[in-house]
């Protein structure tokens, strides 16, 4: 008897004999027969101990188990599908301060790797009603020239940004323990010491790399303060300008600059330029004069008169001092090098 099994179940009914047939038809052999090709076709489905046939449960079984034996390697792509949403769990319950771990593990071949080789990665996966996309990763890099005793690594986190189902690297480590992110474009760099950087591809004259303050709701653009760095040169290492910017509106505005520090050290307060030659001036731009003084407090600010040219204004208030003819509202005082001067003032 030719089987089916195991590509299907054997029908044995089918070559029973009928109730009239005699023990002898079909004949004695003919039973044996039918008997060994069965048993013959379970033999080759399950195997004997130590089976070479890949296709025999005892052979799977076997390597299975070998597989999942502590220090084992498994080779290929595993898939654990589960519908109703379960996990792959991994415990471990020995009295030691250790634990089990998820070892990822890549050599060229048994060859060194190169900077910028994949060590490992972890992809995330995402049913858009068509396909699995792969739109969330962790990936560790070799970050840097390796050696014996000696492999430098970076971990970069990747996200897909709306509308799309490629992911973008968002945020790395380096080897040196920096976070940066985002890390084409401006970027931003927390040190591993006191250093905060913030840098990138933003070196052309006229690029802006800035910080931003406050509170910023989602969908908005502006941050409501800013201090930026301001590209002037990009020659070299570059320079720049330290700037500096407020709103005074509540609504999604950019900050306007108020104050800068430029490469050569001037400082300008609402001023931006500071003539040819300047160097650690301070510059004050058209102000506005306050509704009332502040005791003890000297403000100063420009302002244009009628005639439209810029004046410098002085502003004094303090308690009432004797001087002799004269009160310490009519005077200024000024410390030079411990030893108090007043400067007469004229009302105008």
């Amino acid at each position: 008897m030719s089987t089916t099994f195991p590509t299907s179940l054997q029908d044995l009914d089918a070559t029973r004999g009928a109730a009239a047939d005699k023990l002898s038809s079909p004949d004695h052999v003919t039973h044996h027969t039918k008997e060994d090709d069965t048993i013959e076709a379970l033999q080759t489905k399950v195997g004997i101990d130590s089976s070479a046939v890949t296709t025999s449960l005892d052979y799977i079984v076997a390597n299975l188990t070998a597989k999942l034996a502590e220090s084992e390697t498994i080779t290929g792509i595993w898939t654990f599908n589960n519908t109703a949403g379960g996990a792959l769990s991994i415990v471990d319950n020995s009295a030691s301060s250790y634990a089990y771990g998820l070892y990822i593990k890549h050599d060229r071949n048994g060859a060194i790797l190169q900077s910028g080789d994949q060590m490992g990665r972890i992809y995330f996966w995402g049913y858009d009603g068509v396909a699995y996309q792969a739109v969330a990763a962790l990936i560790a890099e070799v970050d840097g020239t390796p050696g014996a005793n000696d492999m430098p690594s970076r971990l970069t986190f990747l996200t897909t940004p709306d509308g799309s189902v490629t992911p973008a690297e968002r945020m790395r480590i380096n080897n040196a323990g920096q976070v940066q992110f985002p890390t084409t474009g401006e970027q931003t760099t927390l040190g591993t010491g006191c250093n905060l950087l913030v840098n990138g591809s933003c070196g052309t004259a006229g690029d802006y790399a800035q910080i931003g303050f406050g509170y910023l709701l989602v969908g908005t653009t502006n941050p409501p303060a800013i201090m930026g760095y301001l590209t002037r040169s990009s020659s070299g290492y570059t320079l720049g300008d330290l700037i500096f910017a407020t709103r005074a509106v509540t609504t999604d505005t950019a900050p306007t600059e108020r104050m800068r520090i430029d490469y050569l050290g001037n400082i300008g307060i609402g001023a931006t330029t500071f003539g040819a030659n300047a160097v650690s001036v301070l510059g004050i731009f058209n102000g506005t004069a306050p509704a009332a003084h502040v005791d003890n407090e000297i403000q100063i600010y420009s302002a244009d008169t009628s005639d439209n040219t810029s004046t410098l204004a002085l502003m004094l208030e303090q308690a009432v001092e004797d001087i002799g003819t004269f009160t310490a509202s009519h005077k200024l005082k000024v410390l030079i090098n411990g030893t108090a001067y007043w400067i007469s003032l004229d009302a105008v």
